[in-house]
């Protein structure tokens, strides 16, 4: 999965599998992988959007993938970042970093294993 920024460097995140806190969202799997990006991100729709599929729960169209269930968007502000969850078929070893460009934007990598 990668995420994109716009107007700089990536800035703080997070990355970490949900110790099954009720508090926190979920998304479809056996496992739930949190990213947290402080940065604001490439401008979506106002109110409740999505980015490739018609329901709002999805972020993103993973139908068909080997990994990842689904994605959520927990929250979205220019000013504040996002928060995502990862639905993944299970615990899986991970790496996220961040890539610069193009031009003055960059991305944020979520690195899924397939296997361990």
């Amino acid at each position: 999965m990668v995420i994109d920024v716009q107007g700089g460097p990536v800035g703080r995140w997070t990355a970490n599998y949900d110790q099954a806190d009720p508090t926190c969202f979920y998304a479809r799997g056996a496992a739930n992988l949190i990213i947290g990006i402080s940065n604001a991100l490439v401008a979506a729709p106002s109110g409740i959007h999505s980015t490739a599929v018609d329901d709002f729960y999805e972020a993103t169209d993973v139908t068909g993938y080997r990994t990842f269930r689904q994605v959520r968007e927990a929250a979205f502000s220019p000013d504040n970042g996002a928060l995502y969850a990862i639905g993944v078929r299970a615990h899986l070893p991970f790496r996220v970093f961040p890539l610069d460009g193009p031009g003055f934007d960059s991305r944020l990598v979520i690195d899924v294993a397939h296997e361990w």
